[in-house]
């Protein structure tokens, strides 16, 4: 059964943090305001997600191209970087920590 889907279909309305997600995880259905990771979709449904991630990756990289644009996206990407820098760095301290404790 179709759903009335509410979608994020610019990316002056999707988060840094969620589009960045969504080239990490690949998983197009965060394109969905209301998502939901129990929340099931149909075909036509996820081919809309598809569609519409080419279109925002498109506008992506038009902004890249104008130079104020293409500077805010690198502080951006900088920023992900050393997001993802701390969570592995998290991620082997607990695993240090877990270690020592057994």
């Amino acid at each position: 059964m179709e759903q009335n889907l509410r979608l994020y279909k610019s990316l002056d309305k999707l988060l840094i943090l969620t589009f960045w997600e969504i080239i990490k995880s690949k998983n197009y259905a965060l394109l969905d305001i209301d998502y939901s990771e129990n929340k099931i979709y149909t075909e036509s449904e996820i081919a809309q997600f598809n569609l519409l991630w080419s279109k925002l990756e498109d506008e992506y990289y038009n902004l890249k191209k104008d130079s104020k644009s293409y500077s805010t996206i690198v502080k951006s990407n900088d920023a992900f970087r050393l997001l993802l820098k701390i969570e592995l760095l998290e991620n082997n301290l607990n695993s240090l920590v877990e270690l020592y404790n057994n």
